[in-house]
């Protein structure tokens, strides 16, 4: 047989053309992976601060507003209408109601209901002030910080089946209300499908008889860039500046809470789980999946504390409780906690701290399940996380799927002598516990059930007193990185953020953090 050499050598030339092409994909691709992995690197070691600030939605808003044509928009004064029912039947083409500054609360709250025109369009009701610094693009001024000759007084908002409503700017401070022989403002409601709202800029102050906001069976909303505090120790029963909640077969999903500072509130927030005593269809076990609680202030101040001989108390419970997630496994139903910043919380005196706590910044019990909770910073509290274990009275119930990582805990104390004070974790059940940074304090975790599977990886432990060693039974994946004093020369840094940012920002150090470590994204 003969080879025709010509057409041989054609072929082996062409074999040649491929390979070198196929080497060159390779080490294109090689060379993007390498860069993609560099990529990622800077962005796990990028500033722990900017990560966790919230995309600016005042620029959509601004964007929206700029839209709108002057026939849709109406400039409102105090005297205008009686009520804001009245004023919304009388503006049914109007979109945009800027408010000029004054007192409003006699109008009542913003009330859409049923017995309501329905409103399938979006609404602005804004200040002035924030509708003309938004137009404008200026760095834009809270409310709580505004000049008196800027604000805005209302009553608060009550929606039922309302969506796309837009309050911004607005102080909600209306003395309409008697708690406990102090007079305080009106709580706010979104029930029933009331979605894709957004509150804005706003300031709460003293809010009586229920919670700031209660978000039921709605799904969808934001709560940003809003200060919401009080100041009378009495005012708190079991009542918190935001409250999630859903019917049994109902939902409230996808809420964000975003960029607020809850001050002095009995429980800055939580998603509810309540047994109703009447009837379960009002059983409040629903789902909360997909709630995100992102970059917000939690914190307590002098008025919340007292001093008992050499033990120090709170007139609270914790700055999130939760006693409902998900069961839901997907990634995007997962209840995330992540880069917020908790402060000032004490075991609870229950003479005003209603059915008391340990104090922890984050309680999490009865059937929390499937959160995740990361770059947070825990500091100046009794405790830092608590999980805890099954309550007989609710066998079926149960807190699962918990994964706590990359947050910091610094100088968790021991302020009351009770015996699991200045504790970063304190665990009834098992989670995955990974990556975090805990300084000065006594005890790194408390483990109540051993049998239960627990994951502790990759922690950095430094100053700790190490006066409690939990023996664990079932104790997987433990690699510690233990500093227990740090004083070579490079080997520690000076760790700083921003607390306090809409009342009195400040600059808050955190020391002798190990200096090769960072919080990973």
């Amino acid at each position: 047989m003969m080879v025709d050499i010509k057409k041989l050598l054609y072929f082996l030339g062409y074999c040649l053309i491929i390979i070198s092409c196929n080497q060159s994909t390779k080490e294109s691709m090689d060379a993007n992976n390498k860069d993609k992995i560099k990529k990622d690197n800077s962005i796990r070691l990028s500033s722990f601060n900017e990560r966790n600030r919230n995309y600016n939605y005042s620029n959509v808003i601004g964007k929206k507003l700029s839209t709108i044509s002057k026939k849709q928009i109406k400039v409102l004064t105090p005297n205008l209408y009686k009520s804001w029912g009245e004023c919304l039947k009388k503006n049914k083409d109007i979109k945009v109601f800027i408010l000029k500054p004054g007192t409003y609360t006699d109008w009542q709250r913003v009330s859409l209901h049923p017995k309501m025109p329905k409103l399938d369009k979006e609404i602005y009701i804004l200040s002035e002030k924030h509708y003309q610094d938004i137009l404008d693009k200026k760095k834009l001024v809270h409310p709580y910080n505004y000049e008196e000759s800027d604000k805005v007084y209302a009553a608060g908002f009550y929606f039922i089946d309302t969506r796309k409503f837009y309050m911004g700017g607005l102080t909600f401070y209306s003395k309409n209300v008697e708690k406990k022989g102090i007079i305080g403002t009106q709580g706010n409601l979104l029930r029933d499908d009331s979605s894709y709202n957004i509150i804005d800029y706003c300031y709460f102050k003293d809010i009586c008889k229920t919670n700031a906001i209660v978000i039921g069976n709605s799904s969808f909303n934001k709560i940003q860039n809003c200060v919401f505090e009080q100041s009378h120790p009495s005012f708190n029963t079991d009542l918190g500046a935001i409250s999630i909640r859903a019917n049994r077969g109902k939902q409230s999903i996808r809420n964000e809470i975003l960029n607020n500072e809850i001050i002095n509130w009995n429980d800055g927030m939580g998603i509810v789980r309540q047994i109703s005593k009447r009837d379960p269809k009002f059983d409040k076990v629903g789902s909360g999946a997909g709630t995100v609680i992102k970059n917000n202030d939690f914190y307590l101040t002098d008025i919340m504390r007292v001093k008992i001989g050499d033990e120090e108390f709170a007139y609270a419970e914790n700055a999130i409780d939760c006693k409902q997630g998900t069961k839901s496994n997907l990634p995007e139903d997962k209840i995330r906690i992540i880069g917020n910043r908790f402060w000032g919380y004490r075991y609870t005196n229950r003479k005003y701290g209603s059915s008391g706590s340990g104090g922890s910044a984050i309680a999490l019990h009865r059937d929390a399940s499937n959160f995740i909770i990361e770059e947070n910073i825990i500091f100046d509290c009794p405790v830092g996380i608590r999980i805890s274990k099954t309550n007989p009275r609710y066998p079926d119930e149960k807190t699962e799927n918990i994964t706590i990582r990359n947050n910091i805990f610094y100088n968790i104390k021991d302020y009351s002598n009770f015996k699991y004070d200045g504790t970063a974790f304190y665990l009834g059940r098992g989670a995955e516990i990974e990556g975090n940074i805990i300084v000065n304090t006594p005890n790194e975790m408390i483990f109540r059930t051993p049998r239960t599977s627990l994951e502790f990886n990759s922690n950095v432990i430094i100053n700790n007193e190490n006066k409690y060693v939990p023996k664990y039974k079932k104790l997987e994946k433990t690699q510690d990185l233990r500093y227990l004093k740090v004083k070579k020369q490079g080997k520690e840094r000076t760790f700083s953020c921003i607390i306090k940012q809409w009342t009195n920002p400040e600059t808050k150090y955190f020391w002798n953090l190990p200096k090769n470590i960072d919080l990973k994204k």
